[in-house]
């Protein structure tokens, strides 16, 4: 047997040196099952609250945010984002309007990287939720809620692109609307032929070298643009499975789709569409946002279980003529992993961007439409898949198909991935994943300018300012808001109906409650305007504008200005909740702050996951090779520990709350598994063996050679006349005697003497039936029930003498007459042996003694 145990630790040390090779693709902390990966997000929520509602009065200030994750250090500056909202932005439930605050929207980048773009919204708690675009990564941050019932020691979660799983359905645009949409054509219009002949080498991809002839067709629309049209106002609804999936957050679901609209934006701003060298700038700007928070409402119809086609006809069914397109976000499995779906954009046909709300094949519908689902095969799908989905089914609408497979300028594949038109849903993580393909612009460029840019085109101008959405803006003197939120008596709400002699977003004058006087300012244009007295807050009245900050002063209005002064400053390496100060902002990475740079430390005895010194904060000088030391063994330094949550030991772990350092994939060999035979598992595992071939050889001889020694060892062999009945030895006497059974036709059995044994089972006697011992007839016998106690029960119970019902007595005792003398056979103990069941044929039991059957 020790060569079994061999060869087993064998094919398990072949198995564990794989696994160690491949440790990059195994050790993961997953989130669910699409997120492969994640890392608690620590930050002052507090901190990045009260910086919002700074910045909220003014527009020239910025919000400076720094995070630290998946081991980098990130200095964020944030804006106010005035571009995501039209100013006559309507946001509705089932119930009726509701007030959403636009200013919590921001976009920004990353400090010293001029390729990064940062889009995200201050949810009402004051967490940033959002996604941040670097030249190497992607960055999703979700609040963790999401993810836990219960509470977490962190706010918020961030994991990055790469660790999103791939899913492998998702538009199915092409496959289900090619039988429909060529049906619906508008009633009473009549298409150029021209048009006609563009649209039938539109839709024919099966050579895509014919690019040039679609980008000359192009140059014929070119004429038509107007280049200032790069706005196109949307609709965005949410059905009441959305809205339950955002734990029937009404905030919640209008801060999932404003990111969703803003991730759009990021992509199709920097498209070319004219060819003129640069990007064109197109924008969505959301119009309408209505959430469906009962199902139950009047007039809703979305409550039942549709399939994907049925749900965006139903969609489709309402008048859209005021957008250029309208979406439904929905949490909806639909059939074959689609992920959305779109009408598709013609020169010819109808549907796509701009089509107007009309007559298709005998009933009215909206062809500028499209929905998305954020649920695949019953796993929820990331926002930051799910928004590149949204701009791919908004490809669809310009006029886009999906990219050809047989040609590699559109779907080149790794390493670079595909493009957003690809059928296939991407991870978002790949180069091309947030970009569109030539081919794809190529399609939708004449679409775009017939239908969307050109002079009737449904797209708009920019505006310069945006009144009542609460931000002062260029070519603004205040902002407070609709005439049903603004309570401020200095600025001239927006309004459908405005007073006489009253514009919107200015100051007012002659205000009778001040005597008559005209506003100098308004408490929207900053916190140092009185809304009393609409005037300056003077240096005498020492009003303090912004709190002290752990590492800033607090701040005072001067009387020069309606805006707070900016804040002095408290000194550097001042300890705060954590960290110390650095340059106004309390950091945990306290190393810069004495010249140093953060790192790991390492264990003191390699693999000790518990020393303390792993979960301690460690700097170490600025130069190659310098030692990585605990803040506990530099003097000069205060003792720091990392945080819950933080990673440690070369990101091989994390610290849970009793500073331990807690090796990273906590899930074991599900993990493993999963990761294993993934894409990039799978090819992993193919290199290996190719390397390490002679090892798979190997393997298989000791599988065959465990499996021989398990046979050989292992197996049973079975008797040859399982039926054969076996000689009992008694334990009174060494002679042995053979016990037979004799089935007689006339209902007689004769059986071995029992009178010189008393440990053999007593025979199996059926009742009404006669018995002999020793060619002598006993009495015949009345079936009675044997009471449980009894040992006879016991005997005639056993597993190896399954009795039938009528192999119960009344008594111990078999009363018989043998040579006219009672004699009786008293209780037996039983053998140690199994007894033999001497068991007759079953015959038909009869009511009366004698009476044959």
């Amino acid at each position: 047997m020790a060569s079994v145990y061999f060869i087993g630790a064998f094919l398990l040390l072949t198995l564990s040196s794989f696994l160690r090779i491949n440790c990059r693709v195994i050790a993961a902390t997953p989130l669910t099952s699409a997120i492969r990966h994640y890392e608690p997000l620590y930050y002052d929520v507090e901190s990045l609250h009260a910086e919002h509602h700074r910045v909220k009065r003014s527009s020239q200030k910025n919000i400076v945010w720094e995070l630290s994750a998946h081991g980098k250090k990130m200095k964020i500056i944030l804006k106010r984002d005035t571009s995501i909202f039209t100013n006559d932005l309507v946001v509705e439930t089932s119930e009726g309007p509701v007030h959403w605050d636009i200013s919590r929207v921001y976009v920004g980048h990353v400090l010293d990287d001029d390729t990064s773009y940062v889009h995200g919204v201050i949810t009402k708690d004051g967490l940033f939720e959002g996604k941040i675009t670097t030249k190497d990564d992607q960055y999703m941050i979700e609040q963790s809620k999401r993810f836990f019932k219960d509470p977490q020691k962190f706010h918020s979660v961030i994991y990055k692109a790469g660790d999103v799983k791939d899913f492998e359905q998702g538009c199915k645009s092409k496959a289900l609307l090619q039988k429909i949409q060529s049906k619906l054509k508008p009633e009473g219009v009549d298409r150029p032929q021209s048009e006609m002949s563009v649209e039938g080498n539109f839709h024919d991809h099966k050579d895509f070298d014919e690019k040039d002839k679609y980008t000359k067709v192009y140059q014929r629309f070119k004429r038509t643009i107007v280049p200032s049209k790069t706005e196109c106002a949307i609709y965005m609804q949410a059905d009441h499975l959305y809205y339950q999936k955002q734990n029937s957050d009404v905030h919640a679901v209008i801060e999932q789709i404003t990111n969703h609209v803003q991730a759009v934006n990021q992509i199709y701003a920097s498209i070319d569409f004219d060819s003129n060298g640069s990007p064109d700038g197109i924008n969505m700007k959301i119009k309408r946002i209505k959430v469906h928070t009962d199902p139950n409402a009047i007039g809703y119809k979305f409550d039942g279980n549709y399939g994907v086609e049925k749900f965006l006809q139903k969609f489709s069914e309402d008048n859209y003529t005021s957008y250029c397109l309208a979406y439904m976000m929905t949490h909806r499995d639909f059939n074959d992993g689609t992920l959305g779906l779109a009408w598709t954009g013609n020169l010819t046909l109808a549907g796509g961007v701009c089509e107007k709300y009309a007559i298709f094949s005998g009933s009215y519908a909206s062809l500028n439409t499209g929905i998305v689902t954020t649920l695949n095969m019953g796993s929820d799908v990331p926002p930051i898949v799910s928004h590149v989905t949204l701009a791919h089914e908004i490809g669809h609408n310009m006029g886009s198909d999906h990219d050809p497979e047989t040609n590699s300028s559109c779907v080149p594949g790794n390493p670079n991935g595909n493009f957003i038109m690809y059928a296939r849903s991407t991870s978002g993580d790949k180069t091309n994943n947030n970009r569109f393909s030539p081919c794809s612009i190529a399609m939708m460029g004449p679409v775009m300018e017939k239908k969307a840019r050109g002079t009737d085109g449904c797209f708009t101008a920019p505006t310069a300012n945006i009144c009542g959405n609460e931000i002062v803006e260029t070519g603004e003197e205040c902002d407070c808001g609709w005439d049903s939120q603004c309570t401020d008596r200095c600025c001239n709400k927006q309004s459908d109906n405005p007073a006489a002699g009253e514009t919107p977003c200015t100051l007012k004058k002659n205000i009778a409650e001040l005597g008559g006087i005209n506003a100098t300012c308004s408490p929207s244009q900053g916190s140092c305007c009185s809304a009393d007295t609409c005037d300056l807050v003077t240096a005498a009245e020492n009003k303090t504008c912004r709190a002290a900050g752990e590492c800033s002063e607090a701040s005072y209005c001067n009387g020069s200005s309606f805006e707070c002064p900016a804040s002095v400053n408290k000194p550097n390496q001042l300890t705060c909740s954590t960290g110390i100060c650095s340059d106004g902002v309390c950091s945990a990475d306290i190393c810069p702050a004495w010249g140093l740079v953060g790192c790991q430390c390492s264990p003191t005895v390699d693999g000790d996951y518990k020393d303390v010194k792993l979960c301690q904060l460690c700097c170490k000088q600025n130069v190659t090779g310098a030692e990585c030391k605990s803040t506990f063994e530099i003097t000069t330094m205060p003792n720091t520990t990392l945080t819950s949550g933080k990673p440690c030991y070369n990101y091989n772990g994390y610290c849970d709350v009793f500073l331990k350092c807690r090796q990273v994939d906590p899930s074991g060999p599900l993990s493993m598994l999963r990761n294993l035979f993934s894409s990039d598992g799978l090819e992993s595992m193919k290199a290996w063996l190719t390397t390490y071939w002679y090892v798979v050889v190997a393997g298989g001889v000791g599988f065959f050679v465990l499996m021989a020694l398990f046979i050989r060892f292992c197996s049973v062999s079975h008797a040859k006349d399982p039926n054969r009945v076996e000689e009992l030895n008694s334990d009174e006497s060494d002679k042995k005697s053979k016990i037979k059974n004799i089935f007689s036709t006339k209902k007689s059995y004769s059986i071995p003497s029992v009178e010189k044994s008393s440990h053999r089972p007593l025979p199996i006697v059926r009742p009404n039936h006669t018995l002999r011992i020793n060619n002598k007839e006993c009495h015949k016998l009345e079936p009675q029930k044997l009471e449980s106690g009894h040992p006879q029960y016991k005997h005639n119970h056993s597993k190896h003498d399954r009795p039938t019902v009528h192999q119960s007595w009344k008594s111990n005792e078999w009363k018989r007459k043998v040579d006219h003398e009672d004699q009786y056979i008293s209780n037996r103990k039983p053998s140690r042996r199994p007894p033999i069941s001497l068991r007759p044929p079953r015959l038909q039991r009869h009511n009366k003694v004698g009476q044959s059957p």
